[in-house]
């Protein structure tokens, strides 16, 4: 038991306050400081020894920052005393929960962007399956898988060598350990598991992340067969580039646990993960998915209203299609549209390059949403 006695902080509902060694807060609904209340809101650990209110949580009734600088969460005994134990802070300034051990990740779809989600949460030490439709379907993922390995490999190498070279998606610079990395590799590769069976993949599933191709009648298809199989706890999301939440909620049998998580492509380097709410999601699911995106390493993007393209490609979208008119119009070639691009802003890759990484199809796409 570890008993304490404390002046608590009165907070606005997301206001920064300074918080010292040894102090501790406890914030309620409508920002009260007190104790003993179910409903209290997460703290989040900002630059600056900062802590701020970073959104509806369920029983984290205190929290201590410790001569480590780690806080730390627990909960009031009956007789008031308190129970404290450690936490991560991850990215972002967000705190985790330590939610990666026995928390479950199906993630559906095993495509180039199913894959690195799945592969990125199994080096972050989350329990991860992939399902997948076919044995055609495990012989063209297994390879991905493969190479994300060899992928993951040689960036912590070059990490090592060169701090130009870093995956913020795999490591902080400060803390960086090359041989641990290569373990977790190891272990995320010999951790993920393919299933064919929906039932059996999504039993346990905490959170099943939908990554399956751009087809509105297929995925329609998945979640209907989806539904009735998942267990009252999972929450789901949709990785979908260009079909809003709200066109298969529906379909989902939870629509207050159904919302969108939008991944860049290399995650591991391009580490931000976009998360829309639909009208019906229940903001508390939305915590739990940011916080999910905070712990796989990613910096969690809130998109609080429906936007197709979100946040990203809002505004990569009309860029690229400013580079098109150019050439369409006859204006200039695409080599020195991009070199316009690059050499006048200092940017790596002018929209023809950009255009053949993402595809024509994604573009053309979002505009038409």
């Amino acid at each position: 038991m570890f008993i304490v006695y404390a002046f608590f902080l009165i907070l606005a509902l997301g206001q920064v306050v300074e918080i010292d060694e040894g102090d501790y807060l406890a914030v309620a609904d409508g920002g009260k400081a007190i104790l003993g209340i179910e409903h209290i809101h997460h703290l989040a650990r900002a630059q600056g020894g900062h802590l701020a209110v970073a959104g509806a949580g369920v029983a984290v009734h205190l929290g201590v920052v410790g001569a480590d600088g780690v806080l730390r969460v627990g909960a009031v005994d009956q007789v008031g005393d308190i129970l404290l134990h450690p936490v991560a802070v991850a990215v972002h300034g967000q705190v985790a929960h330590g939610v990666a051990e026995g928390y479950d990740v199906v993630v559906a779809g095993g495509g180039v962007l199913g894959s690195q989600i799945a592969f990125q949460a199994a080096y972050c030490g989350f329990n991860v399956t992939i399902w997948l439709r076919s044995e055609g379907s495990i012989g063209r993922t297994q390879p991905k898988i493969d190479n994300l390995k060899k992928t993951y490999t040689e960036a912590i190498e070059k990490m090592a060598d060169d701090k130009n070279a870093w995956c913020a998606g795999l490591a902080d610079e400060d803390s960086f350990d090359k041989e641990e990395c290569l373990k977790k590799v190891e272990a995320a590769y010999e951790g993920i598991k393919l299933e064919l069976d929906m039932a059996k993949a999504v039993k346990d599933a905490d959170l099943v992340i939908e990554s399956m191709a751009e087809n509105e009648k297929d995925k329609i298809a998945f979640y209907e067969k989806l539904a009735p199989l998942l267990p009252e706890k999972t929450v789901v999301v949709t990785n979908s580039s260009t079909l809003l939440p709200s066109m298969f909620v529906k379909y989902t049998g939870r629509p207050d646990k159904y919302l969108s998580l939008h991944f860049a492509n290399s995650i591991w380097k391009n580490n931000t993960a976009e998360v829309m709410t639909q009208p019906q999601t229940d903001m508390k699911y939305f915590d739990e998915v940011m916080q999910f995106a905070n712990d796989i390493r990613m910096i969690g993007l809130p998109v609080r209203k429906e936007k197709s393209g979100y946040l990203l490609n809002s505004m990569l979208v009309p860029f690229l299609l400013s580079g098109l008119d150019l050439y369409a119009s006859g204006i200039s070639d695409p080599e020195s549209i991009d070199i316009a691009w690059t050499r006048g802003t200092g940017a790596p890759k002018g929209p023809f390059q950009i255009f053949d990484t993402v595809g024509l199809n994604t573009a053309y796409n979002i505009v038409h949403q």
